[in-house]
């Protein structure tokens, strides 16, 4: 359940989706909030479709994680290694 502690309000229905395509367009839609980082959404805030609504507490970073079967293949690391790139120059993910 979520509720805005600081606000004091809970909202009547709370749905969740895990598709990152669809969570743009319900939100686009004006149909939705979302917590996205806007690196991935600059071309609809751009464009006035998305608007950012900052916060007075900043939401609490969060990890990434990979998981992958271990079999003794190098290029599995390759991979990580370059999405971990591109998310880092795309600043969606910020490393320690």
């Amino acid at each position: 359940m979520f509720a805005s502690v600081g606000a004091g309000c809970t909202p009547e229905n709370v749905r969740s989706c895990n598709s990152l395509s669809m969570m743009l367009r319900l939100v686009a839609a004006g149909h939705a909030a979302a917590v996205l980082s806007p690196a991935i959404m600059r071309p609809d805030i751009d464009a006035g479709l998305i608007y950012v609504l900052n916060t007075e507490r900043p939401i609490t970073r969060q990890g990434f994680f990979v998981a992958y079967q271990d079999m003794r293949h190098s290029g599995v690391n390759t991979i990580v290694e370059l999405a971990k790139d591109v998310l880092t120059r795309s600043r969606v993910l910020i490393p320690d």
